[in-house]
């Protein structure tokens, strides 16, 4: 009798054992080096999320500031180059990846999170991450790509601080994020800037513009790039820069 319990009690020390720990909690600590070239930083979300990212001239007070949401299935290096031009003419630049996305994996309670995890309720809680991310920036213009250019007019509208948005492949509704209501109730000006062959993001273009009711561009160029892809075209990169630039001159 007293081998099979002394089995029974082996089994259970060994699955004991084989139990996992319990993840240990996420600080929020920037990355050791960001290889975009910027001062790596992080924020965390109001539901729990670490989110990494980079800024650049983010010491100087004074200057204007821009905030970079990417797109779906990207990270904060798609805006390196453009983070790089704004930075040399004086911005204060911030960019980050987005949760699911990049180096933003993991959450407060220790657990990891993907974009291939996802589900509808997630995609609608990223707005969650320009409003952790917009302190760091202080941002005065929203630039955002695709899914991100949604997010970024949604929060626009918002937030008082914001007072122009660029708006890279907007669709007037990307995984639940509706853009629409924003566009109405968004005040300052807008650049709408899409390809022709992309048409969904090239009619919401010209949709969400007329629904805006200030000072707006609509852009639709030629080719068929859509979100960041559009600015590896250094014309459209440029026109874009010249935009912003005016936010400022204006």
């Amino acid at each position: 009798m007293l081998r099979p319990l002394l089995l029974v009690a082996a089994l259970l020390l060994a699955g004991c054992a084989a139990s996992p720990a319990p993840a240990a909690p996420a600080p929020c600590a920037p990355a050791a080096i960001d290889r975009g070239g910027g001062e790596a930083l992080c924020a965390t979300t109001a539901d729990g999320w670490v989110l990494q990212g980079a800024a650049w001239n983010r010491g100087n007070a004074t200057a204007p500031g821009i905030l970079l949401v990417h797109g779906l299935n990207e990270d904060r290096h798609s805006y390196d180059t453009l983070a790089h031009d704004l930075a040399a003419k004086g911005w204060r630049v911030v960019a980050f990846d987005s949760r699911g996305h990049g180096l933003s994996t993991h959450r407060t309670d220790g657990s990891t999170r993907t974009l291939q995890q996802f589900g509808d309720a997630d995609f609608l809680a990223m707005e969650r991450d320009l409003a952790a991310m917009q302190p760091l920036a202080n941002a005065s213009v929203i630039l955002g790509a695709s899914v991100g250019a949604n997010e970024a007019l949604r929060h626009a509208a918002a937030d008082p601080l914001a007072r122009a948005a660029v708006l890279l492949s907007a669709g007037d509704n990307y995984r639940g994020i509706d853009a629409t209501g924003a566009a109405a109730a968004f005040r300052g000006p807008i650049l709408f800037f899409a390809s022709q062959g992309d048409a969904y993001a090239a009619q919401s273009a010209r949709d969400l513009a007329q629904r805006h009711p200030g000072p707006h561009d609509v852009d639709v160029v030629p080719g068929s790039a859509h979100g960041t892809n559009l600015l590896l075209d250094p014309a459209y990169s440029a026109a874009i820069e010249a935009w912003i630039a005016r936010q400022v001159q204006g």
